[in-house]
């Protein structure tokens, strides 16, 4: 499992749910939702989005891009506004695709696909992304406006 998504199996598992039981949740198989869980494929935005609300808890705390568990409950999140944001956000930081995808490692060709909507954006990009910009992964998915962290002084982004 990546470590950087173990939250999600931390969460389950100390709430007592059952791999097949967040399946059902999620509306999904449980071979599925455990490959998801394990990091074998990608987690859909729509599932993450429903694990987030049915904990309570912000993505930037499930992927741990913040301690905070602050909530942005949304039923629907505007996926269709993630290129949008995610073209004004390496625009504001003056990066070209090419020097994007460089610090991210990924194929410019494949990028521009997210940036133009020809491509869903997968969340570990996403993350990627947030990372690199120090903004929230809520607000790129459309779950809260502000673009901000949360963060305390004592909060430090999970390196």
């Amino acid at each position: 499992m990546d470590k950087k998504f173990k939250r999600i199996y931390d969460l389950r598992v100390d709430n007592d749910i059952t791999q097949r039981q967040m399946a059902n949740i999620l509306n999904t198989t449980r071979d599925t939702y455990a490959q998801w869980e394990r990091g074998f494929c990608n987690f859909p935005l729509k599932e993450i989005n429903t694990f987030a609300n049915y904990f309570n808890i912000s993505l930037d705390y499930i992927t741990g891009l913040t301690n905070i568990k602050e909530n942005y409950a949304c039923k629907n999140p505007n996926l269709k506004a993630i290129p949008i944001k995610i073209k004004k956000m390496r625009i504001l930081h003056k990066y070209s695709q090419e020097e994007l995808c460089t610090m991210i490692n990924l194929k410019q060709r494949t990028y521009s696909g997210y940036e133009t909507g020809r491509s869903k954006t997968p969340l570990y990009v996403l993350y990627l992304l947030a990372k690199t910009y120090n903004v929230s992964l809520d607000y790129l998915i459309g779950r809260k406006k502000d673009r901000h962290l949360q963060k305390k002084e004592a909060d430090l982004l999970v390196k």
